[in-house]
């Protein structure tokens, strides 16, 4: 098998031969031949040709802002493929479509995608529309899109939380330059993977901590953690596997050289977590969970979709979901690793489960709160109990 493959989608022949070598590699996937083909072929033709449609090194490389890039694998290519094939059906499909031709979005949209297809999943919920137009504050507004239910329209928004784009995040980054000069200032072997976990506060001057860090460390043995001031060092060989410290925030870099390598977290030659910076998380969830209510329109039904950690979500939801101001959010649902999890106030428990979750009460509940949404009754009653606690 060649050991640097390409494979041009763009073509029925690329199609086929990545179809093939994918189903011939040690995968861990079930996908058959004709599902992969099918999917790309989708992709293809709901995108449109791109420059990046050229499979290599383990996956397609797309462009996603000014200086980032990200791996897709042939598992998430097909999954995107099948999942705008499906929502192709759907009123403002093209609405969604644009938003792949600006690269700073395209994440954005692949998880308003997701949760689009995940929505029309469900078997409570009849139908989609794209990119709905309201007014909001006097200024017209296109929420992701609009739900048809047994309740009546509700309005969604879906929000990623970019956390690149965090000051915090910045921070994360300098301490991974310091330290990437630092493994080439005291001679670390190239073979050999620095692992860093940031506890604390950083005194004095960055780069002489982190150089005095790594000298300390190369005294340990391989798969030993040390502790030196704020840090938590630990050095493996690199293609093995990282240890887990369960940490969100965390940052990796890898060696691009002449031999071909694939971008995944065991072949990192220095990774950086912190459980300390997670504190941010919380502001950051809140901040766009405000972001996504100011696309909502007040007088109608709401649900926010939020891509993150869920502890840190269910935090930052119910301290909204306690304002009036939110009252005609029916939930706030936060999505990792495609499962999502609800927050929402006790009274909304049962629609949302029922909307959502396929928990469909009895026959009679289910008429009264269609009784009570299509009327108005749960909002006014909603704003009745919030104005009593405050």
């Amino acid at each position: 098998m060649d050991a640097n493959p390409e494979f041009d989608i763009r073509t029925p022949l690329g199609r086929e031969r990545l179809a093939q070598y994918h189903v011939a590699s040690g995968r861990q996937d079930q996908l058959a031949l004709t599902e992969i083909v099918d999917a790309l072929e989708s992709l293809v033709h709901r995108l449109g040709t791109r420059d990046w449609m050229i499979w290599r090194y383990g996956g397609f490389i797309i462009p996603t802002g000014d200086k980032s890039q990200r791996l897709v694998d042939v598992v998430e290519a097909v999954d995107l493929g099948h999942t705008l094939a499906i929502l192709a059906q759907c009123d403002g499909f093209n609405e969604l479509l644009r938003g792949f031709d600006n690269p700073s979005q395209f994440d954005d949209s692949i998880f308003e995608a997701q949760m689009a297809r995940w929505c029309l999943d469900q078997p409570h919920i009849k139908a989609l529309r794209f990119a709905p137009k309201y007014t909001v504050l006097g200024r017209d507004k296109r929420p992701d899109f609009e739900l048809n239910t047994p309740i009546g329209r509700l309005v969604c928004e879906c929000k990623r939380l970019h956390l690149r784009t965090q000051e915090w995040a910045s921070r994360l980054i300098r301490i991974t330059d310091a330290f990437d000069t630092a493994m080439h200032a005291t001679g670390i072997p190239q073979d050999v993977r620095l692992e860093v976990t940031v506890n604390g506060t950083i005194r004095g001057d960055l780069r002489v901590t982190a150089e005095h860090a790594c000298r300390e460390v190369q005294n340990g043995s391989a798969g030993t953690t040390m502790e030196h001031g704020p840090f938590s060092l630990r050095i493996s060989p690199i293609g093995s596997e990282i240890a887990s410290n369960g940490c969100i925030v965390k940052y990796g870099r890898i060696r691009v050289g002449s031999t071909p390598t694939e971008i995944k977290p065991e072949n990192y030659y220095l990774r950086l977590s912190s459980p300390w910076m997670e504190r941010a998380i919380f502001r950051t969830i809140g901040a766009v969970i405000n972001a996504a209510h100011r696309q909502l329109p007040a007088d109608h039904d709401s649900v926010i979709f939020v891509d993150g950690p869920q502890l840190e979500g269910r935090r930052a939801a119910a301290a909204r979901l306690l304002q009036s101001e939110y009252t005609h959010c029916l939930a706030v649902s936060v999505v990792r690793g495609g499962k999502a999890e609800f927050s929402q106030r006790s009274i909304n428990k049962e629609v949302v489960d029922w909307i959502f979750l396929g928990k469909a009460p009895t026959l009679i509940r289910r008429l009264l709160y269609i009784f009570a949404w299509r009327l108005g009754l749960r909002r006014a009653l909603l704003r009745k109990l919030t104005r009593a606690t405050t």
